[in-house]
């Protein structure tokens, strides 16, 4: 999601649209396994969740695949179930390279498709 994200940058998010977790409750202590109240993620939403195996940070994603989707990436354009996702051009955003050198990187608008 970068550029309008970047690493290190600080957000309000409600984690309580898709339910609650033990997550929820400061310092996640184990009350209740699972979640509750839940209701599913829809494709393009951005989700904000914690790894089992790492519950010290947060991952913050946008959903472009659901259950039985198929997704493909070929020559770097996004595939949902074989049909391509249609992408518009936008302007060109100046970032730094692995290198530290500054570089322009296209960026696109994707238009994902209803679940």
């Amino acid at each position: 999601m970068i550029p309008t994200l970047l690493i290190g940058d600080f957000l309000f998010v409600s984690k309580y649209s898709y339910g609650y977790s033990k997550y929820s409750i400061p310092f996640s202590p184990d009350v209740f396994s699972g979640r509750i109240l839940a209701s599913k993620p829809k494709r393009g939403d951005v989700i904000v969740f914690k790894l089992p195996r790492d519950t010290s940070q947060d991952y913050i994603k946008r959903v472009n695949r659901l259950p039985g989707d198929r997704i493909q990436m070929m020559k770097g354009r996004l595939y949902i179930n074989g049909q391509l996702v249609p992408r518009e051009p936008i302007e060109k955003v100046r970032t730094e390279d692995r290198m530290g050198e500054v570089v322009e990187v296209p960026t696109y608008k994707e238009t994902l498709p209803a679940a």
